[in-house]
């Protein structure tokens, strides 16, 4: 593994930008109310703008601003309802029970209501246990709307500063998503006859270079500054996305019958500098990707074009020597796969000069598309919400599992006195997920996560004494864990909880050690019931949905074709 390269995608990744920007957002409002001495309402501030940061990922940027403001709406009026109902457990236990329902089933509108019910769900959570009363509740309510203000407010501006900036980061990762398939296809050159593993990984990478595929199209074609074609910038992303889709077309479709070229040519070196030609294909577009990602220009590497002429010279060579009745479909192959390589290649050189973003490339751009035909838009109609309650949808039944689970688990948190029911709850409304798989994988990823991540913190403030060192610890674990969030979980737990730990530590250090035991058997609790709901509680197995699915499949086929 290129750790070098790792790095360098990373760090110009929109993963760490969104990081950034949400650390931002959600420390300097506490940092700055602190030094006016109002620490408490700071943080309240802080959790508004952590709950806008959830619809805000990536995607068109009037997309964003309304999910946004419509979440800050929300969490406003979930807060207002939480803070008055906490007063009575019985009707907290209503509040609850309604709120899971709903804000799980408006998940039918896509991931970005899904976030929004989210963030409200996590605002209800953590208003469980304040004991606000009268002016109290709504200062508080008012405080979150307050957060959630100034965290749109600096996402929008800094995406005004940076217009391209995003669709860059996400055309990059595109770009280096279909080199890493073209590196498994690779695979297929190497020796052994295990083709199955490999075509797993490849259709697992498949499925991820489709879904950022559908991201850098939402944000080309769904953003009017670009489509407008106003500047040789948004014009040169158009051409790069749609030359990447067609190298990446191409790459699928030079499929080769492995098992019988391996028959014939296991025994010669053919094979395996196939194999080396293809990788060097695939590190030159990581190299695009990246400097897609940065903007800065990479120059055409010369050595892979003479690296492919060195090829066509020995494979006519190999093919003059070896040919014989038995193996010449074999050799009709290796020179289709050879014309392949080439076209790759040119199409990658044509990249390379996108990455200059120069004015003349740009006038090369015909501009006659119909962007509609390359998006899907999603209607907010309440029709598509009536049409899923119902126990034959998956949404409708991932409700009802989570409301009850939530109440239960508040129950349990009221028979215990080290129980803390926002906790608890927190853990199984992150826990729970539509797919039993995906929220088998959450219960023991955090699980893990949180008692890594314990150890991580009590090793920190072990080691460090220093209140403002610690500080500093704990900015650079809210950047890793908010720069992992929405794509390795595992991680994001291991960071989030030393991060919680530091900053509880730094609010109140004499009942550190009770915050970590408490934290640690709340998550036990909570991921104990999550696991029993998904098993029990109205459980839809994936394996029941693929004959669905794959009708929708040759439907959609059909008419596409």
């Amino acid at each position: 593994m290129d750790y070098l390269k790792q790095y360098k995608s990373f760090i110009n990744s929109y993963y760490l930008s969104e990081g950034v920007r949400i650390t931002i957002g959600v420390t300097l409002p506490a940092v700055v109310m602190s030094y006016f001495n109002n620490l408490s309402a700071g943080i309240i501030v802080s959790l508004g703008a952590l709950c806008a940061s959830m619809p805000d990922n990536a995607g068109p940027v009037h997309h964003r601003r309304n999910a946004m403001l419509v979440c800050d709406i929300v969490v406003f009026f979930v807060a207002l309802i939480t803070g008055f109902a906490s007063g009575n457990a019985i009707i907290l236990g209503i509040t609850i029970c309604v709120f899971c329902f709903v804000f799980a089933m408006i998940g039918v509108y896509g991931s970005r209501a899904t976030s929004i019910g989210l963030a409200a769900l996590f605002v209800m959570v953590l208003n469980i246990d304040r004991q606000n009363h009268g002016w109290n509740i709504i200062l508080n309510a008012v405080y979150i709307l307050a957060g959630g203000i100034w965290y749109t407010i600096l996402s929008l501006s800094l995406n005004s500063f940076r217009p391209f900036k995003l669709a860059q980061q996400a055309l990059g990762e595109c770009i280096q998503l279909t080199a890493e398939y073209l590196r498994i296809k690779a695979s297929f050159y190497e020796k052994g006859d295990d083709f199955s593993e490999r075509y797993r990984h490849l259709l697992d990478k498949q499925i991820e270079v489709h879904q950022m595929q559908d991201l850098v199209r939402e944000l080309l074609f769904k953003s009017r500054d670009i489509v407008r074609e106003s500047t040789p910038t948004g014009r040169i992303l158009v051409m790069a996305f749609l030359d990447i889709v067609d190298l990446y077309e191409r790459i699928i479709t030079s499929h080769q019958d492995y098992g019988a070229l391996h028959a014939h040519f296991d025994d010669t070196d053919i094979l395996q500098k196939y194999r080396l030609i293809i990788i060097s294909m695939a590190n030159e577009l990581d190299e695009i990707g990246i400097a897609v990602k940065s903007t800065k220009p990479y120059l055409q590497n010369e050595e892979l074009h003479s690296q492919i002429i060195k090829l066509r010279e020995y494979f006519t060579a190999f093919r003059d020597e070896h040919r014989s009745a038995e193996n010449v479909e074999e050799f009709i192959s290796l020179r289709h796969i050879l014309d392949s390589i080439e076209d790759i290649a040119a199409r990658i050189y044509t990249l390379e000069s996108y990455t200059t973003y120069d004015k003349k490339i740009s006038k090369q751009f015909q501009g006659k598309i119909d962007y509609e035909e390359f998006i899907v838009h999603q209607d907010i109609e309440p029709e598509l919400l009536k049409e899923n309650l119902t126990l034959h949808s998956n949404i409708f039944r991932h409700s009802l599992r989570l409301c009850i689970a939530t109440i239960a688990g508040f129950i349990v948190s009221k028979f215990f006195s080290f129980g803390h029911s926002y906790w608890i709850l927190l853990t199984i409304i992150v826990i729970i997920k539509p797919a039993y798989s995906l929220t088998k994988r959450r219960n023991s990823e955090r699980l893990l996560g949180t008692v890594a991540g314990a150890l991580i913190g009590i090793i920190a403030i072990y080691l460090i004494k220093d209140k403002s060192a610690l500080f500093a610890v704990m900015i650079f674990f809210m950047i890793g864990a908010y720069s992992f969030m929405r794509t390795k979980y595992l991680i994001f737990v291991s960071l989030m909880t030393p991060y919680i730990l530091l900053l509880f530590h730094l609010l109140n250090p004499n009942n550190f050690r009770t915050v970590i035991s408490d934290r640690i058997i709340d998550t036990v609790i909570g991921s104990s019931i999550a696991f029993i709901a998904n098993i029990f509680l109205l459980p839809f197995w994936e394996h029941e949905q693929i004959t669905d699915y794959m009708l929708k499949m040759i439907t959609d086929s059909l008419q596409y074709f």
